[in-house]
């Protein structure tokens, strides 16, 4: 575990100087970081690096890329691990969304995706009720 702390301290250390480039490069790396970092428990700074790498997919590439999909559920599921319901329910759905209009409907990922997104829909209905 050490290793993987070092590492990300090295990938921050270089990131920082490019955090500011709106490369697709840039973003990947970003994005990639942020799902590490979430996975360690620091869903701020996740959510802070998935939040710069939407931004800057989002200039670069057609809205309906699967890479801007992935990232939009990446922070979905963040918002969902900092306990805000409603605001990672209207990411996945926004990732759902996007994932209709490219993917074919018996695609193992929006099958996926269907039943995270009706997941949480329903756990937020039922604690409206």
């Amino acid at each position: 575990m050490g290793e993987f702390n070092k590492a990300a301290e090295i990938s921050r250390a270089n990131l920082e100087p490019m955090t500011n480039i709106d490369s697709i490069e840039n973003a990947c790396f970003l994005a990639q970081l942020g799902i590490i970092i979430s996975r360690k428990g620091d869903q701020n700074t996740a959510l802070s690096y998935l939040e710069k790498a939407l931004k800057i997919f989002e200039k670069r590439l057609p809205l309906n890329d699967p890479t801007i999909v992935m990232v939009e559920t990446s922070i979905g599921d963040v918002y969902r691990l900092l306990g805000d319901y409603p605001t990672a329910l209207l990411h996945s759905k926004k990732g759902l969304e996007m994932s209709e209009n490219v993917l074919q409907p018996d695609d193992p990922s929006l099958v996926a995706l269907h039943w995270y997104t009706n997941r949480w829909d329903s756990i937020q209905q039922h604690r409206h009720t």
